[in-house]
């Protein structure tokens, strides 16, 4: 084989080692890109990442279930003087981890959590009440809370 033919050959073969790359490559990333954008595969992957929550007013009342609801058994809403000066929630489940609990629409904080029982976490409220500031002919809307589960273990049980 002279020079030339090997060339030739060489360069022939590194032609279609390159086109090959970029033809594979190329199926693969719109592969990708058509899963990526596919409305059932962004459900599925939601469904194992997304931490379950809910959310409920001060009435108890659920508001909107994002997965938590099945792992409460109750959640009790405690006032006294129209204050709320805690929240209680009792689970299915005992969890090692104290769930989270913020306030959505109002300035109710929140101490540290305290566990009560094996299930129960206790959540105190630190009040910062600036009333409500429209009209006194309107009822205030109802307080929303947030809890989220963040221990995705306890879910696994």
């Amino acid at each position: 084989m002279n020079l030339g033919t090997f060339a030739t050959f060489l360069a022939t073969l590194i032609f279609g080692i390159l086109t090959t790359y970029f033809i594979v490559t190329s199926n693969l990333d719109k592969a990708i890109t058509d899963k990526i954008n596919d409305p059932n595969v962004i459900r599925k992957i939601a469904e194992h990442i997304r931490v379950p929550f809910l959310i409920f007013d001060e009435n108890e009342t659920y508001v909107v279930d994002g997965g938590a609801a099945n792992f409460i058994k109750n959640i009790n809403v405690i006032k006294e003087k129209r204050t709320i000066t805690k929240i209680i929630l009792i689970l299915t489940k005992k969890l090692p981890v104290a769930p989270i609990l913020i306030s959505l629409n109002n300035d109710v904080q929140f101490f540290q959590p305290t566990p009560v029982k094996e299930s129960e976490w206790e959540y105190r409220t630190l009040q910062i009440s600036h009333g409500w500031a429209d009209s006194y002919k309107e009822k205030p809307p109802p307080k929303l809370f947030k809890f989220e589960i963040l221990d995705l273990k306890y879910l696994e049980k």
